[in-house]
């Protein structure tokens, strides 16, 4: 498993490889967006991750202190981020020992996370 720390360079690895766009956020912004769309929330204990699935529609996410798996790579996120991944794409998100991970669903249709032993 490599792990890749977010930077410009793997971001666009990110858009390009694997049809997702990561978008940094501040703290104010992360919290503006969280109070004002409230978001599904759901925390990823250290040493777990949300099972890998996949949607038919673009899926919108705000997280923070997250990483994603794509392959045998797991990128690290910034701490806080807006996450948007294209249709059909398997995603598991990981928390990679991390004390507070959350991922939240900004797409209607998504249902509830499964959370599971990484």
């Amino acid at each position: 498993m490599n792990k890749i720390q977010f930077s410009k360079e793997s971001s666009k690895l990110l858009k390009e490889k694997y049809g997702c766009n990561v978008f940094r956020l501040n703290a104010f912004s992360y919290k503006l967006i969280n109070k004002l769309i409230k978001p599904k929330q759901t925390e990823v204990p250290k040493n777990m991750k949300v099972k890998e699935h996949l949607h038919s529609y673009k899926s919108y996410y705000l997280v923070s202190n997250n990483a994603l798996k794509f392959e045998d790579n797991i990128f690290e996120l910034p701490e806080y981020a807006l996450v948007l991944i294209k249709p059909n794409k398997k995603h598991p998100w990981i928390n990679t020992n991390k004390t507070k991970v959350y991922v939240g669903d900004l797409s209607p249709n998504h249902g509830q996370q499964i959370v599971v032993p990484s």
